[in-house]
């Protein structure tokens, strides 16, 4: 009975070490971001102010006015999956939308547009987000989501810019794989 308690409590003692090892781990994954407050523009300029992130997992924070952009640059050329979800706002509802954009030259200017990405029930520019407030269960494309994708294909060295408004400001977390 004794080497029977001794290996059982042994197995105990091992299983919490491991998951709180794995808890520190997922932790440990996550990063902090907080977007500069900044309005829509198509100007690579103004855009490229924008905090850069690479691929991961962060906790963003937009400023007041709930908007503003970050950068990612790609490090591989393949399609990235860009997921926003557990939106939160201090000011009650949160909803809005995020896009996808790339840089192109028009009249030796360089201006970012909006790429039209796959996501839940088919392709947009807009992809529409919300904290559960107006949130749809339905997969298409013009209604609101609690979590929501978009997969674009990105060549390596290019930079995309995610630009972000919500209503009420906001915290989401954000993964790019």
């Amino acid at each position: 009975m004794k080497k029977m308690w001794k290996r059982v409590s042994i197995l105990l003692f091992t299983t919490v070490l491991l998951l709180s090892a794995l808890s520190v781990t997922a932790y440990a994954g996550t990063k902090k971001v907080t977007i500069r407050n900044q309005g829509f523009t198509t100007s690579r300029a103004q855009a490229n102010k924008a905090r850069p992130v690479k691929k991961g997992t962060y906790k963003v924070k937009l400023g007041s006015k709930g908007s503003g952009y970050l950068k990612f640059k790609a490090p591989a050329s393949k399609t990235y999956t860009f997921t926003v979800s557990s939106l939160k706002s201090k000011r009650g509802s949160c909803l809005g939308y995020f896009y996808l954009m790339d840089s192109s030259n028009y009249n030796n200017k360089t201006y970012i547009g909006q790429q039209k990405v796959k996501t839940q029930g088919g392709k947009t520019v807009a992809l529409r987000i919300s904290d559960g407030y107006r949130a749809k269960r339905t997969a298409k494309v013009d209604q609101y989501r609690s979590s929501r994708y978009g997969k674009l294909y990105v060549p390596k060295g290019s930079t995309m810019f995610l630009y972000f408004s919500f209503y009420n400001g906001a915290s989401f977390k954000l993964k790019i794989k």
